[in-house]
């Protein structure tokens, strides 16, 4: 049998092989390598596991005739068994379905310490009621700070009624909020009989969407607000591609890092799945008194449609004063 450096000349010379399979190595994977680069698919090849090796290795049983085609030898060489391919040592024995489950509750012991229970992410502790029993009911407590809500809802829902009524709750507490007003519709008089401190608000009229939105997150990043209105009522569904993907997300991680509660007013919804909460207002109904008839108040069926930390679809019916109306 030739040395591995003649037998690598005497393939070169021979054209069996290329010249990069005749420096190839004498493992088997190497020596099926070079058998695969050879120029020529008929070449008779020969097998040298090298010296001392007590190896054997059926050539044609893995390539067949000389005569046979590449496509039926590359289908040979991929069935090739695997002990061939490479060295595996002893099979595992099978274990028992008794000894999974105990080698399991091992593992999840060891590891119960690193183990966190799975579960809806709870909202922040914190929240700003809005006076309204039924809403407050509706939220678990009030509007989580550091979180996104928005309010939808067509004109006359009461969406602006809930907003005002927020405002008035967190500014008696002597807290400050701001009104991103895109939709010009705030009115400090009928913010003023709602017993909303003014001297504690800050208003901003910004022209667009656009606008609304990177004055929102200026605000929550200048800190010292706990609650934030954005009104967008007047933007409908086909004006969300003038909105950046990215303008949600960020919002959200203003609210969360000031801990301010961020309220957006809306006809339809915009912020879809980032927002934290999300109620959806029906038209509301004129209640008028028997003796004497006037309006006595406004009722409005709201559904909770979105809550990342708890049920959804459920409603509630509320009831506001007619100065919002």
């Amino acid at each position: 049998m030739l040395s591995p450096p003649m037998r690598a000349a005497a393939l070169g010379a021979g054209g069996g092989v290329s010249s990069r399979a005749a420096i190839a190595s004498h493992s088997p994977r190497a020596a099926l390598v070079a058998r695969e680069e050879s120029t020529e698919d008929d070449a008779p090849w020969e097998y040298d596991p090298g010296p001392g090796s007590s190896e054997e290795f059926d050539v044609g049983r893995v390539y067949g005739a000389s005569g046979e085609s590449s496509a039926r030898k590359a289908a040979r060489l991929h069935a090739l068994p695997f002990s061939l391919r490479e060295p595996a040592g002893p099979a595992a024995p099978a274990l028992s379905d008794a000894a999974k489950s105990q080698r399991l509750d091992a593992l999840l012991r060891d590891l119960a310490a690193d183990i966190q229970p799975g579960g809806a992410p709870e909202l922040s502790t914190a929240r700003l009621a809005s006076g309204l029993p039924a809403i407050d009911r509706l939220l678990g407590g009030g509007f989580p700070r550091g979180r996104l809500v928005e309010i939808a809802g067509p004109l006359s829902s009461g969406r602006t009624s809930l907003a005002l009524a927020l405002l008035a709750a967190t500014t008696r507490r002597g807290a400050l909020a701001s009104v991103i007003d895109a939709a010009d519709a705030f009115d400090p008089n009928s913010a003023d009989a709602a017993g909303i401190d003014l001297a504690r608000v800050l208003w901003a009229r910004p022209p667009g969407i656009s606008e609304a939105l990177r004055c929102a997150e200026h605000v929550l990043s200048a800190g010292g607000f706990e609650l934030v209105i954005v009104d967008l009522a007047f933007a409908a569904a086909r004006e969300r591609p003038r909105i950046a993907e990215s303008a949600w997300p960020r919002l959200r991680k203003s609210a969360a890092s000031a801990e301010a509660g961020l309220v957006l007013l809306t006809r339809e919804r915009l912020a879809g799945a980032s927002a934290d909460l999300a109620l959806e207002f029906a038209t509301a109904r004129a209640r008028f008194a028997v003796q004497p008839s006037w309006l006595e108040a406004l009722e409005s069926d709201v559904r909770l449609v979105r809550n990342r930390a708890g049920p959804t679809e459920r409603a509630a019916l509320v009831r506001f004063a007619p100065f919002a109306a």
